[in-house]
């Protein structure tokens, strides 16, 4: 995606530029494309930044939240609840797991 943004930058500014990218001192200006790459350049440190952030804040969560296997749910799914005994009480396995699915779903 191409984004045109308006930047406003006055000779003062532009001649700090201009300085920084030569590398000593004088009167010169920078020009629009030197201004532009400099912005650029900027812009994909900021994102490259961003997107380490965002990675390392995927993992941690994925760190944080293993998966399941499906015996190990299955084996949650299977436990009655004290709460749940006198409902449950003579239900199929099959029924108790079921009940579980609806209830964490809600809860």
């Amino acid at each position: 995606m191409k984004a045109n943004m308006s930047i406003e930058i006055d000779d003062a500014d532009r001649n700090l530029l201009a300085n920084f990218l030569d590398g000593k001192q004088s009167k010169r200006l920078a020009t629009r494309k030197e201004v532009t790459g400099i912005c650029t350049a900027l812009f994909e440190q900021h994102m490259a930044a961003v997107k380490e952030q965002t990675e390392d804040s995927v993992q941690s969560k994925a760190d944080s939240s293993p998966v399941q296997s499906k015996a190990e749910q299955a084996s949650r799914l299977s436990q009655i609840d004290p709460e749940d005994r006198r409902i449950l009480k003579d239900k199929p396995l099959a029924y108790v797991r079921g009940w579980n699915r609806v209830k964490h779903r809600a809860g």
